[in-house]
C-alpha cells in the first residue's frame, strides 16, 4: 500500500525544481557573457578599417563592451566568462579614429595642349618666295612671286615676292635690254661679239642691244652684227684710278681710241648712256704688266660705282679671265690664276639686291696655246667659247 504524500514533502520536490531552473539559468547567463566578449574583436576590425581607409578619417567603432555580467559565483566557469566580457571593452581601443588620410595630392593639371595649328599649315611657300633660282632667273622676273599665300595658310600671306634671282634683273625689267661689252683688247680685238650676238639672235633672244662708245670689228667671218662696245685695245684698268689730266696713254693703246688713261674715260664711257647689263673682261694688260691683284679690283670697285651712279640697278657680269702666256712673261700664267681666285669674294662683297654681281668663269676650260693667236688674244675657236660663256648666263635674263 503506498502511504500519502505530506505536503511537506511536495514542497521539498518544488524546492528542488526550482534549483534547477536557477542552475540552468545561470548557465545560459555565462554563455551571453561570452558572445559579448567575441563583439569585442569587432572593435579591432573596426578601428583597423578606420586607419586603412583614411579618405573617410572615420573612428573605428569601439568594440561593445561585453554585456555580460561578471556572473554570479554559481560555477567555475561563468567567473572565466566574465572576464572574456571585459576584454571586449578593451578590444574597442583598436577604433582610434584613423588619421584624416592626407588629402590626395590633385592632379596635376593637364598641361595644356599644345597650341592648336591655327586651322591649317601656314602654306608651303607662305616664306619668302624662293629667290628666282638659276645664275639669272630669267630677266629677274622678282623671283618667284612668293608662293600665292600658302595654301588656306590664315595669314600665310606669300612674301613679297622673293628677291630678284640670282642674277635676274633686279626687279624684272621692262623694254629693250642695253647690254655693254666692256674691257680691252679681249673685247675690241676679238671675235666673241659677233658670236655672241649669232647665238642670242638664232635661238630667239632678240629683245637686246649692245652699247658703247666704240664701234668696229676685228675682222670676223660674220659681221652683220650689232658692233657698239666699249673695248678699248691696250687699255690699263688700273689707270682709271689716276686723277683727271693725269693719264699718260701706254705704249700699246690703239691709235684710233682717243681713251686719256685716267677717271676722265669713266665719264666718256658711262655717262649719258646707262646700261641694264655689262660684260666686262679686263685686267689682263694690268696682269701682263704686273700691276697686283688687289689694285685691279679697286679699279673694278671704281667702275662699278660709275656704272651704278647711271643706272642703280646695273647687273654686272664680270669675267675670270682667260690664261695669259705671252712671249716673255712665264709669270702670267700664275698671276692671272691670283687676280681669277680673288674675283668671287671681290663680287659678293660688293653685289647688292638691286644691282647685282655675277661672276662667269672664262678661265676654265680655255687654252692659252690651242685657243689664241698669240698667248693673249682670242682664234675663232677661243671667241666661241668665251662667247659660248657669255651666252649661258644672259640667254637666262631674256
Amino acid at each position: 500500500m503506498v502511504p500519502a504524500r505530506s505536503s511537506g514533502h511536495r514542497r521539498s520536490r518544488g524546492l528542488a525544481r526550482a534549483s534547477l531552473v536557477l542552475v540552468l539559468l545561470l548557465a545560459a547567463a555565462c554563455g551571453s557573457a561570452s558572445s559579448g566578449g567575441a563583439s569585442g574583436a569587432s572593435g579591432t576590425t573596426g578601428g583597423n578599417g578606420g586607419g586603412a581607409s583614411g579618405s573617410s578619417g572615420l573612428a573605428g567603432s569601439r568594440g561593445a563592451a561585453g554585456s555580460g555580467s561578471a556572473g554570479s559565483a554559481a560555477g567555475a566557469g561563468g567567473v572565466s566568462a566574465g572576464a572574456t566580457g571585459a576584454a571586449g571593452a578593451a578590444a574597442g581601443r583598436g577604433g582610434v579614429s584613423g588619421g584624416a588620410g592626407s588629402a590626395g595630392t590633385s592632379g596635376a593639371a593637364g598641361s595644356a595642349g599644345a597650341a592648336g595649328t591655327g586651322g591649317g599649315r601656314v602654306g608651303t611657300g607662305g616664306a619668302a618666295g624662293t629667290a628666282g633660282t638659276g645664275a639669272a632667273g630669267r630677266g629677274g622676273s622678282s623671283g618667284a612671286a612668293g608662293g600665292a599665300a600658302g595654301r588656306d595658310a590664315v595669314g600665310g600671306a606669300g612674301a613679297a615676292g622673293g628677291r630678284a634671282g640670282a642674277g635676274g634683273g633686279a626687279a624684272g625689267h621692262a623694254g629693250v635690254w642695253k647690254v655693254m661689252p666692256l674691257g680691252d683688247s679681249t673685247t675690241a680685238s676679238i671675235c666673241y661679239r659677233s658670236h655672241l650676238w649669232q647665238m642670242l639672235t638664232q635661238n630667239g633672244h632678240t629683245n637686246f642691244d649692245f652699247i658703247g662708245t666704240r664701234n668696229g670689228d676685228p675682222g670676223c667671218s660674220f659681221t652683220g652684227y650689232d658692233k657698239d662696245n666699249e673695248g678699248h685695245g691696250g687699255y690699263i684698268v688700273t689707270d682709271l684710278l689716276k686723277a683727271a689730266g693725269t693719264g699718260t696713254r701706254p705704249s700699246g693703246a690703239d691709235a684710233s681710241d682717243p681713251y686719256v688713261s685716267d677717271a676722265r674715260d669713266l665719264v666718256t664711257w658711262f655717262d649719258g648712256h646707262p646700261a641694264d647689263i655689262v660684260l666686262m673682261h679686263f685686267g689682263t694688260n694690268d696682269v701682263w704688266n704686273g700691276i697686283a691683284p688687289a689694285t685691279i679690283l679697286t679699279a673694278y670697285t671704281t667702275i662699278l660705282g660709275r656704272l651704278r651712279a647711271n643706272n642703280p640697278n646695273v647687273h654686272l657680269y664680270v669675267a675670270q679671265i682667260t690664261p695669259l702666256d705671252p712671249s716673255g712673261c712665264s709669270a702670267c700664267i700664275s698671276r692671272v690664276q691670283t687676280l681669277d681666285g680673288m674675283i668671287p669674294a671681290w663680287a659678293a662683297s660688293n653685289a647688292t639686291a638691286a644691282s647685282p654681281i655675277t661672276v662667269v668663269d672664262q678661265y676654265t676650260g680655255f687654252d692659252a696655246t690651242a685657243d689664241t693667236r698669240d698667248g693673249v688674244h682670242a682664234n675663232d675657236a677661243g671667241s666661241i667659247k668665251i662667247a659660248t660663256n657669255w651666252y649661258d648666263v644672259l640667254s637666262l635674263v631674256f
